[in-house]
């Protein structure tokens, strides 16, 4: 069981979830951090920005267009508090971001002393806008933190994570058993469900595949093209999975937008004359359905 620092315990865990890429701003909160990971001399690249907001921002696009976790560092309280914009728009949107943040010394955590940057509650002004988040006591507890972490990303719909840890930790030492990265049990369906979608798609006439951005986050844009080709069925794309599927492919009908923020439609209408919508990895937000506005055929399948 080897000897590491809070700091090296974060870059090993990450490390063995096949990171590669870390966005964040150095500051004295984390400097330990940072020295574990500039010290680690292998493929764990830093991107560094000027404003934590900037940085969260990046780690979104980055969740998005590689279908892998964006990893943040920010620094104490008004550090963390300026993350808040782009966490937002990640919990909003279902991007996976895990933001791993400072809080003051142990000693000073909840202590209301005016600490460094010590703000009333760091945690509960995350709640809002994560999945979950956490709290790290001890440096033995960072492989299992961040490794839970991971497996709500495969597990859960996507979206933020922020773990904290007091400043001083990221310098104590202690025997850390490190993690490996694993594959969590995936739900699976409900197999009268299941037989119940089957009989559907063997009596449509005119089914529909309606994608959402989860398929895109997972890599599942080949899948679907199979699936549509197999059925011959005409596919959609919701607001926010554009490139989902391909937009040149003879079966691809367009972007379903909702009509109240983006005027008439005419892939609305159209859908509404399908017998069977198959919705895949989207939730149906607002914003594509009009609210209650949207046509759907009488029988549908959501996964």
């Amino acid at each position: 069981m080897p000897k590491l620092t809070g700091g090296q315990a974060i870059i090993e865990s990450l490390k063995a979830q096949d990171v590669d890429t870390v966005f964040g701003i150095i500051s004295v909160h984390n400097l330990d951090l940072f020295d574990s990971l500039f010290g680690s001399h292998d493929s764990l690249n830093f991107v560094g920005g000027r404003l934590e907001l900037g940085c969260g921002f990046m780690a979104d696009g980055y969740a998005r267009s590689t279908g892998k976790p964006g990893i943040l560092i920010t620094s104490t309280g008004p550090g963390a508090a300026d993350s808040m914009g782009a966490i937002g728009e990640a919990y909003f949107s279902g991007s996976p971001i895990l933001e791993i943040t400072t809080n003051v010394e142990q000693e000073f955590v909840g202590s209301g002393k005016l600490a460094t940057h010590e703000t009333k509650d760091q945690l509960g002004l995350f709640e809002a806008v994560t999945d979950w988040n956490a709290s790290i006591p001890q440096v033995e507890s960072i492989p299992d933190n961040i490794t839970e972490a991971f497996d709500r990303f495969q597990t859960r719909r996507p979206r933020p994570i922020e773990l904290e840890i007091p400043t001083d930790l990221l310098g104590t030492e202690a025997d850390v058993e490190m993690l490996t990265a694993r594959q969590p049990d995936i739900p699976k369906g409900d197999p009268n469900q299941v037989e119940k979608a089957l009989q559907m798609l063997l009596k449509a006439k005119r089914p529909a595949i309606l994608v959402g951005e989860e398929v895109q986050q997972l890599g599942g844009t080949p899948q679907i093209v199979e699936l549509a080709e197999k059925l011959g069925a005409a596919v959609v794309t919701a607001d926010g999975a554009k490139g989902a599927f391909p937009e040149d492919h003879p079966q691809s009908v367009g972007q379903i937008m909702g009509k109240r923020i983006w005027g008439e439609n005419p892939v609305q209408d159209w859908l509404g004359t399908c017998d069977l919508a198959i919705v895949l990895g989207s939730i149906m937000p607002q914003r594509s359905t009009s609210g209650i506005g949207l046509q759907m055929p009488s029988d549908i399948v959501h996964v």
